[in-house]
């Protein structure tokens, strides 16, 4: 991993702790906060979206307009959704679990439930990059 990205999700992972009240030595509450997330915040579905080997990277990309497609039908009728790289940390008990073959890759997973508006998580927003630093323009004035 770059070390730049590294940088920033170490960032971002303190002023989440930060917005929960949980300090940088707080090893037990940090330890719960995982804990919580591994039960997928009582999430009561969680979609797993696979695909088959031998398609290309290209196909990735279809992947995330079908997560989109979910959340925004989610929402629709009133659920909330969360896609993380987390739903995906223990794949061989995913792919034991949900009986994915091994010529399938589990690419990421979307939990659908319930947000709780008043947790101070959910109140959390990641600062973004300025544009500047991810978008370039060229050719225009």
């Amino acid at each position: 991993m770059a070390p730049a990205l590294q940088k920033r999700m170490n960032e971002l992972r303190g002023a989440r702790f930060e917005s929960l009240g949980i300090g940088r030595d707080d090893t037990a509450a940090r330890h719960a906060m995982f804990e919580r997330a591994h039960q997928l915040f009582g999430a009561p579905t969680v979609v797993y979206l696979c695909m088959d080997r031998t398609l290309t990277a290209w196909s990735i990309f279809d992947m995330g307009l079908l997560a989109e497609s979910i959340m925004l039908a989610a929402q629709q009728y009133g659920v909330d959704s969360a896609p993380a790289a987390l739903l995906i940390s223990c794949p061989d008990l995913i792919r034991a679990e949900l009986e994915i073959p091994e010529d399938v890759s589990t690419l990421m997973g979307v939990a659908l439930g319930y947000r709780d508006r008043q947790h101070p998580l959910n109140q959390y927003r990641s600062p973004r990059r300025p544009l500047k630093e991810v978008v370039r323009l060229k050719g225009l004035t």
